[in-house]
């Protein structure tokens, strides 16, 4: 079982990076996520996060529903769109949080090094959210920009954690290739 705990705001995005490209150099890239955080064990299988009071980035597999959630907002040609509360392949989103709330993952899918996933990508800046039961691994030479609570601004990263999503720049329609690591 693992435990973690996410504090994410949010913050304009273009108030903080404008208009940078997300491709660039991983070199000194920070690792996604804060320290781990003890709650009640669960059986072995599952992951929890804890997600903060008011708005998380979050992410997950296709087809987890984060029912404790107030409202979940996924970010769609350039608009935020209201949810049903369920994630959409490598589709990203916000959600706010009345309260700490625990989001516990069945972790029985795609475990482990070496799995991949293909996410779409469109011109300009997408959300997008990890769609592994494990640290997903952006392509080389990839980054993201990934809300840091305690530095509080957006950070680059090369990978993000199971329950996170992270903003990406593509200046073109793509698809990339995400893998476990």
């Amino acid at each position: 079982m693992k435990i973690v705990r996410c504090a994410m705001v949010l913050v304009p995005l273009f108030g903080a990076l404008g208009a940078e490209r997300v491709r660039a150099s991983n070199a000194g890239a920070d690792s996604p996520g804060p320290a781990p955080t003890a709650v009640t064990p669960l059986p072995s299988g599952y992951t929890t996060y804890i997600y903060e009071a008011g708005w998380n980035m979050i992410g997950a597999p296709a087809g987890t529903t984060f029912a404790g959630a107030v409202a979940v907002y996924a970010y769609v040609s350039g608009a935020y769109v209201a949810t049903d509360n369920r994630i959409l392949g490598c589709q990203g989103s916000w959600a706010y949080f009345a309260s700490p709330t625990a989001v516990s993952f069945d972790i029985n899918g795609p475990n482990g090094p070496g799995y991949t996933s293909q996410c779409s990508l469109q011109a300009g800046w997408n959300l997008v959210s990890d769609p592994f039961y494990w640290r997903a691994l952006l392509p080389p030479g990839v980054s993201g920009y990934w809300w840091n609570p305690e530095k509080q601004a957006y950070i680059a990263v090369d990978s993000m954690e199971m329950g996170q999503s992270i903003w990406m720049y593509s200046p073109a329609d793509t698809i990339i290739t995400l893998t476990t690591g």
